[in-house]
Parts: structure tokens; sequence; C-alpha cells
């Protein structure tokens, strides 16, 4: 029986780690709810365009609400 960890996860910047992090966290767990965070709307909508991240924010503090984990 495996325990799920967290419900959703908030990453601060969705370039190479951050996107590939997303990605990884979708391939473990599909239904963690993944937000990417970032100050370029391009880097976010590619990280949406390939599934890395679920919701994108290019407010900080909007995007780590409900956040059960927080990548910086």
């Amino acid at each position: 029986m495996s325990e799920k960890n967290f419900e959703s996860v908030a990453i601060v910047g969705v370039g190479l780690l951050g996107g590939s992090l997303g990605l990884a966290i979708k391939a473990c767990d599909p239904e963690v709810r993944v937000v990417g965070i970032g100050h370029r709307r391009a880097s976010l909508d590619e990280a949406l365009e390939i599934g890395a991240i679920d919701a994108a924010s290019l407010d900080p503090a909007e995007g780590v609400v409900g956040a059960a984990l927080v990548v910086l």
C-alpha cells in the first residue's frame, strides 16, 4: 500500500530543473497538482504545454497557496 505524501506541489522556476522536476512528479503520481511559479509567461506556457505543471502563476504568493510542498 502506498501512502500519498503530497496532494499539491509548487515549483518556483520552471526552466530546465523546475520543468524536469514537474515532469518527474507527474510521472510518479499524475494526481499530484503541480503549480509552476515564474516571472516569464513564455516559460510557464511551455511548462503547461509539455505537462510539467497543471497551473501557472506569475505571483509567488498566489502560486504557493494550498501547496503541501514548495520547491525553490
